[in-house]
């Protein structure tokens, strides 16, 4: 049978620093300077949906697919990628993908220039889409994908509706790792 101990709290042998643990979700806190080993993983955050977009337009458009992280520490390393499904017509060339943020980091994360299109025909596909950047704050960071369509036909995510009718159907995903440096 296993053992169950339950604390809110662990100390160091001198009763000063510790480590909290959330009474409600059970997510444990560091205390303020507290030194992890470099690459540990303090926290993975997911989010996906179902909500697409449609856009011509020849300009940066925000898209349904974001993310959010509050990091523990403002050193941290935010490890992030995305998956989502993308159409584009068969008339237009290249166009852009960016993620940025707002909140505690408000950097551009990732650019992607050079999505294309060959002229014989519409196209879908899955795309992934790594990123990373230095947390640089302890407050809520949102990531937002955005694409610039140059004046054709995309979704982003696409729209195709044949599996929409499964069980937690999703057309993008995004996932968010906080990694100690």
């Amino acid at each position: 049978m296993a053992s169950i101990i339950n604390v809110d709290q662990i100390k160091n042998a001198a009763g000063t620093s510790g480590l909290t643990l959330d009474s409600s979700t059970g997510k444990a806190s560091f205390p303020s300077g507290a030194t992890l080993p470099a690459g540990s993983v303090l926290q993975v955050v997911e989010n996906s949906g179902a909500t697409t977009l449609t856009s011509s337009s020849s300009s940066w458009v925000t898209t349904p697919v974001v993310g959010t992280i509050t990091p523990q520490f403002s050193t941290s390393l935010i490890v992030g990628v995305a998956t989502v499904a993308v159409w584009r017509s068969s008339y237009a060339a290249y166009f852009g993908v960016r993620a940025v943020n707002s909140g505690g980091n408000t950097n551009q994360v990732m650019a992607r220039g050079d999505g294309y299109n060959y002229s014989g025909g519409s196209f879908a596909w899955d795309t992934t889409y790594p990123f990373s950047y230095t947390a640089g704050s302890t407050s809520a960071i949102t990531t937002t994908f955005q694409i610039y369509p140059n004046g054709g036909a995309s979704w982003f995510p696409n729209d195709a509706s044949s599996f929409s009718s499964e069980t937690n159907f999703q057309r993008w995903h995004v996932r968010l790792m906080e990694i100690a440096q």
